[in-house]
């Protein structure tokens, strides 16, 4: 029989045990560095600069912000002063910033619209050789990972598929609501109405890439279909496997960018084969071309690496055009498919191409911008639409983006011309130059003015006083300079300052 004072010494025994583990259990790197050099300064009684660090969790989740504070200014050399006594060693310093760009980076990935918050040189690259750095190759800035298509992205990959895009196209990505960079491809999930919608589009896709006629017993064609794939809808004849591999090697070169292997081959020609068992072979072709579509190359882009650690070309070249654009760029993927985009003086010749012609649109460089200073929350202000053009709030977010494009353009002190500069485009109309396929201003409107015809020219918020064929013009005198306190940005912004 187990006495009272038996089950006491037991109880109390486990608890030394439990107590002794605890006590014995090591303190994490990370913290053993705030105690010993940040919290004499940066503690509960003593915050120099306001930042308290005795608190500070090891989740970035909730403390990002403040262990990217810890890491600028240890990695500057700033903190801890050269004053205090005792200093880390240069080891500890470099142990606590490998730690800190890892849990940073990984944060990063999870909440893109953090990205301001993370150090530079972990966003675009380790800067020195005896950090990582190999000089003249591609490596990738963070652990191999999927990306899903943005919304921008999924709606170009389906005009580049299908030469086009069809009415019945329906967008089943949406952004993230949180404020910021939104880039949240790689977070969202794709459930069961997402999938649902992203069938109906390959349906749809499918249904432009053949769209036909049979004309006296002959499939004649429409515009913009693909020839490889319109040989197989006539529906007395059946296809052969050369014409199926044919139809489905074009179908992954269009939506994939790459070739299919030979198990891809005999699983899609196994599916054509099964549908068609039914009688409707041109129906089957369509659902063989239509699963291209919903392989995962399709919806999401990889950045897995070759067995070096390198991305790959084609994952470069994947990773470029989405960087800068909402759809695949040609050319690097032919360079890719070449082997001569793979090293980084390859892969940046092919940037400063695409930057330096204006024939390529390069909407993700805009984005940045408008997400960055969110000025184009001006249209979600008003509720009821302005009696004329010249006073919609997206016609005030396109002036802004032409400011935008303006100062790019002469890129020079961008950030600084951007915040400081006393010009402004106002109401201007764009026209797209269809020799260069590049826009172009038709003409630029301003309040309290006529045009070169005499006729009285609608008010703006500018304060402008005369007509102006050639924009930007210099605002008057006494009007608030800089991108940040012009009229589309403080409309942006009202309902959210108290």
């Amino acid at each position: 029989m187990i006495t009272r004072s038996a089950i006491f010494l037991m109880v109390v025994s486990q608890w030394l045990l439990l107590t002794t583990a605890v006590l014995a259990e090591p303190v994490s790197a990370p913290r053993k560095f705030l105690h010993d050099y940040c919290v004499n300064c940066h503690g509960a009684e003593k915050q120099e600069g306001d930042i308290r660090l005795d608190n500070l969790t090891e989740d970035v989740t909730f403390d990002g912000t403040r262990w990217a504070v810890v890491l600028d200014m240890v990695r500057r050399g700033e903190m801890p002063p050269e004053d205090a006594k005792p200093q880390p060693p240069d080891a500890q310093k470099s142990e606590l910033i490998t730690w800190v760009r890892g849990q940073l980076g990984a944060h990063a990935q999870r909440k893109p619209n953090l990205g301001n918050l993370v150090p530079h040189e972990l966003l675009f690259g380790l800067a020195t050789e005896a950090e990582g750095w190999q000089s003249g190759s591609l490596r990738h800035g963070s652990p191999p990972r999927l990306w899903r298509l943005s919304p921008n992205g999924y709606l170009g990959w389906v005009e580049d598929v299908a030469r086009g895009t069809p009415k019945e196209i329906v967008q089943p990505f949406s952004a993230n609501p949180e404020r910021g960079i939104k880039d949240f491809s790689g977070l969202a999930r794709v459930d069961e109405p997402t999938t649902a919608i992203l069938l109906r589009n390959a349906e749809a896709i499918v249904e432009r890439q053949t769209a036909h006629d049979i004309v006296d017993g002959k499939v004649k064609t429409k515009h913009d279909t693909v020839r490889e794939l319109t040989d197989l809808m006539d529906p007395a004849v059946v296809a052969t496997r050369a014409q199926l591999e044919r139809a489905i090697q074009k179908q992954f070169s269009l939506a994939i960018a790459r070739q299919p292997n030979a198990d891809e081959v005999e699983r899609l020609i196994g599916l054509y084969e099964k549908c068609a068992a039914g009688g409707d072979r041109t129906g089957a072709v369509r659902t063989m071309l239509a699963a291209v579509l919903l392989k995962s190359d399709a919806m999401f882009r990889s950045e897995m690496g070759g067995p070096d650690g390198l991305l790959t070309p084609t994952e470069a070249a994947a990773a470029v055009s989405s960087a800068l654009l909402h759809r695949r760029e040609g050319k690097l993927f032919e360079a890719a498919g070449k082997g001569q985009l793979a090293t980084r003086e390859q892969l940046a010749e092919h940037v400063r191409r695409i930057l330096e012609d204006p024939k390529i649109q390069k909407p993700r460089v805009l984005g940045f911008f408008r997400e960055y200073f969110e000025y184009n929350n001006s249209t979600e202000v008003f509720k009821d639409e302005p009696k004329d053009l010249w006073h919609r709030p997206d016609q005030h977010v396109r002036d802004t983006d032409r400011l935008v494009l303006h100062i790019l353009a002469d890129d020079r002190d961008v950030f600084r011309q951007l915040l400081t500069t006393p010009l402004a485009f106002a109401n201007v109309k764009m026209s797209t130059n269809k020799q260069t396929r590049k826009e172009e201003i038709q003409r630029s409107l301003v309040p309290n003015a006529h045009n070169q015809r005499g006729k009285a020219v609608p008010e703006s918020l500018y304060g402008l006083e005369e007509w102006t064929a050639a924009p930007p013009v210099a605002q008057p005198s006494g009007t608030p300079i800089g991108n940040l306190i012009q009229p589309r940005l403080g409309v942006a912004w009202c309902g959210k300052i108290n």
